[in-house]
């Protein structure tokens, strides 16, 4: 296929500059939203036993994205208003954040297309949603950087005096679209307590999965240019990448790549209990509780892929390869017959395509213990603490066994709302032992926030720590219920407590 192969590395460059333009994210991170009674469908995306404790008999998100960053990798320069226009867009530029140190670029995004929940009776409800869903990591070994770096030359003979320590640099993206359903029941309910229980079965479509690994690349400074001693290169990407042709139109292509997705199937679980609070023996209704205690496991199960016929694996440098004969090399002309995986084993001496080794590999979903604690401090007031923890680490230990990991550490989130109305205040403790400030607001079905108020501030959005999300959730309407005093006159109130 003339110039597939090309087509495929201009794709696979993209989306790496995309991961590291997006930093690091959450796809779980509605944070106005945990422990909210009035979340509904969306308490989902925390535990899927929660979704039976709200006062809606239906509600339902037309639309809805996140990002959730925490970067500490590079920096955007130039971000104006005056630059954000076709006309000098090229003006804005992205460099690695200056100084020594690692580098740790993720992001973890997702967008919902529709999800929706019905209570089927008092103590069961349902659950659909449709959601496309990114996770991507970028993490890089200790290097040094300032800003009079303008190439590979000077980049390596800035950090000489690290030449001898091996350097490392890890990329993983996974994508994927997931329809899911949902169940959520109580299981007991007394006058003082509540428990329920819910699950989610997740049918999963795995859109893009992409790792590139430099492992253990030494070198030596000498005049005018460097050595590389040692290393190897590990490029691997879904086999959907080949569907894509320049011969075919943006829509052509994207149905192919769509095409090309396989199956998979993912599933959480959790529980919740509710000690209530009970007013002049009024029947009970989800706002009305002391406290609230969940415990989940989310995104249990991982995405499937086929290799691409040009993933690949060179090491062993041959003896005097030189940046300047590998950048050489790069620049020069290829094509389907003369493609990048020639001219790496053209100067290492061992390579091998990696779908011969391996056809198939696997991407796992972000699986991860979520625990939460909800307070209610009256005259609605709450207070919420959600804390994660990963069953993986991000690192790449088997190129077709990777793994994908959820990013938030600790959150506690002030807020007070109604069914109609609310203001929130997130604090979290992000991986990279930081602490931001967030905020949000309900407005009737809208929800919008911030994940770092900083944000605010031009000089702190160049930055890319934080993120935002927003949703149209809407909720017809409540559960009706009655005070039992009410009935003296012979009806009932619709008033919703």
């Amino acid at each position: 296929m003339k110039m597939a192969f090309k087509y495929n590395l201009i794709v696979l460059i993209m989306i790496t500059l995309l991961d590291a333009v997006c930093t690091k994210s959450d796809a779980q991170s509605y944070h106005a939203l945990n422990g909210s009674p009035y979340s509904g469908v969306l308490s989902n995306f925390v535990n899927p036993a929660s979704a039976v404790n709200t006062p809606f008999q239906m509600d339902y998100s037309v639309f809805g994205f996140q990002t959730n960053n925490s970067n500490n990798g590079i920096v955007v320069k130039n971000l104006t208003k005056a630059n954000l226009t076709p006309k000098n867009i090229n003006n804005i530029t992205f460099q690695p954040t200056n100084g020594s140190g690692s580098r740790k670029i993720d992001d973890n995004s997702d967008v919902h297309l529709f999800n929706i929940r019905y209570s089927l009776d008092e103590i069961q409800s349902v659950s659909f949603g449709m959601r496309l869903r990114t996770y991507n990591h970028i993490w890089a070994s200790p290097f040094d950087y300032n800003p009079s770096i303008r190439d590979f030359n000077s980049f390596l003979s800035n950090n000489s005096g690290n030449s001898s320590r091996p350097f490392n640099l890890n990329v993983t993206d996974a994508a994927w679209a997931e329809t899911n359903f949902g169940y959520s029941r109580i299981l007991t309910d007394d006058q003082d307590n509540r428990l329920s229980v819910g699950g989610t079965l997740q049918i999963l479509r795995g859109l893009s999965g992409v790792a590139f690994a430099l492992n253990d690349v030494t070198y030596q400074s000498q005049p005018n240019r460097n050595v590389i001693t040692n290393g190897s290169l590990t490029s691997l990407y879904s086999a959907n990448y080949s569907a894509m042709d320049t011969q075919y139109s943006t829509m052509q292509n994207f149905h192919r790549f769509r095409a090309g997705a396989k199956f998979g199937i993912g599933a959480s679980i959790g529980v919740e209990y509710i000690v209530k609070k009970n007013v002049f023996d009024e029947p009970y209704s989800p706002q009305n509780y002391y406290w609230k205690f969940g415990v989940s496991i989310m995104d249990i199960g991982s995405n499937n892929f086929r290799t691409n016929q040009y993933s690949f694996n060179v090491n062993s440098p041959k003896d005097g390869l030189t940046d300047t004969a590998i950048l050489n090399r790069l620049h020069s002309p290829y094509d389907s017959v003369s493609n990048l995986t020639n001219i790496l084993w053209q100067t290492f001496n061992k390579g091998s395509h990696l779908n011969l080794t391996n056809s198939k590999f696997k991407m796992s979903l972000p699986t991860r213990l979520v625990l939460t604690i909800d307070k209610s401090l009256g005259n609605d007031f709450y207070m919420n603490l959600m804390g994660n923890i990963n069953f993986y680490s991000q690192e790449i230990t088997n190129v077709f066994r990777l793994k994908t990991a959820d990013l938030n550490r600790l959150i506690l989130t002030t807020r007070w709302e109604t069914d109609k109305w609310g203001i929130y205040i997130p604090l979290e403790y992000t991986e990279n032992n930081k602490i931001l400030i967030g905020g949000a607001v309900k407005l009737g079905p809208l929800v919008f926030g911030l994940h770092n108020i900083n944000w605010l501030q031009h000089s702190r959005l160049e930055e890319f720590e934080g993120g935002g999300y927003l949703a149209l959730h809407f909720t017809p309407s409540l559960k009706k219920k009655h005070h039992y005093l009410d009935c003296f006159d012979g009806t009932y109130s619709d008033k919703s407590e």
